[in-house]
């Protein structure tokens, strides 16, 4: 989940790839996923991506499904990360801040970290992780660009089920399988890295 600030002023398009790629970590490595909202459900008024056992798969797996999505919204906004960019955002920055990079500029712009690593954020678990390890830089540049790995590997399923969920603001779980196994179908099996399979 994403603070209703880190909303804020943010397209449509953007929040759906954002919630897309939330989604699509729990497709491929077999999660029963129950919808993904870019609007409010039930008692959450926020785009979010709800699995059908929120205490289901391992660290790893959630990790993925975290990150995922926050990199698939990014990638939407054409906004790429440095190294010192990922550092700043799940270890620490001196003036609360992390990097991104135009994708065809490369013009830097500073963001808050705060929505994306606060409590109960996207983030927040990898921060935490992160920032009580000696390797922590090592370990959170590997972490990130793992995840972008997958990000790339899922990119014509993303494409393909972003704007359907832009035009009815939710999916059940069973569609979103359904449009990515065709979207993904002659395509490379999704690339997982060998850390969701740990517990």
């Amino acid at each position: 989940m994403t603070s209703p600030d880190y909303w804020a002023g943010n397209r449509p398009d953007y929040i759906a790839a954002h919630e897309c790629g939330h989604a699509l970590p729990f497709w491929a490595q077999g999660i029963p996923l129950d919808y993904v909202a870019i609007i409010g459900h039930g008692t959450m008024p926020r785009p979010h991506t709800q699995p059908i056992d929120v205490n289901g798969g391992s660290l790893g797996q959630r990790l993925l499904v975290n990150a995922s999505g926050v990199i698939s919204g990014f990638w939407r906004n054409n906004r790429a990360f440095s190294d010192l960019g990922i550092a700043e955002l799940l270890i620490a920055s001196a003036d609360g801040c992390f990097e991104t990079l135009g994708s065809l500029s490369g013009r830097a712009t500073r963001i808050p970290r705060a929505g994306l690593i606060g409590p109960s954020e996207d983030l927040e678990p990898a921060a935490w992780l992160m920032g009580g390890e000696v390797c922590a830089y090592d370990h959170a540049i590997r972490y990130w660009r793992e995840c972008e790995r997958f990000v790339a590997s899922v990119t014509p399923a993303i494409a393909a089920i972003t704007p359907h969920l832009i035009e009815r603001g939710e999916l059940p779980g069973a569609e979103v399988a359904l449009r990515a196994a065709v979207a993904m179908a002659g395509q490379p099996d999704p690339w997982l890295p060998g850390w969701t399979a740990e517990k």
